[in-house]
């Protein structure tokens, strides 16, 4: 079976963006098992900043992140995650 994936307020999102030329974009689909499905990000080399901008100043309570790791592949979970917070997207701590 083909994953098939429509995306909700596609136009809406892309608007919003703060398109930077050397960004990477997801939009929120979870990958599948396989890891050549072409639904995951994968970084090698060099660490990932990952900002999300809630658009007004939001309390956050919980964050969830997910990893596939696949051992025999050598995909493997980040030995350490660091969580900022900023007030005017320029000044984290």
């Amino acid at each position: 079976m083909d994953f098939v994936h429509t995306s909700v307020l596609l136009e809406e999102t892309i608007d919003s963006l703060r398109i930077r030329p050397d960004g990477i974009y997801v939009d929120g689909t979870l990958g599948g098992g396989d890891y050549k499905d072409g639904r995951w990000q994968g970084f090698y080399g060099t660490d990932a900043d990952i900002e999300i901008d809630l658009g007004k100043w939001t309390k956050v309570e919980a964050l969830n992140i997910g990893f596939l790791v696949n051992a025999h592949d050598w995909i493997l979970r980040p030995d350490t995650i660091q969580v900022y917070g900023s007030y005017n997207g320029k000044d984290y701590t």
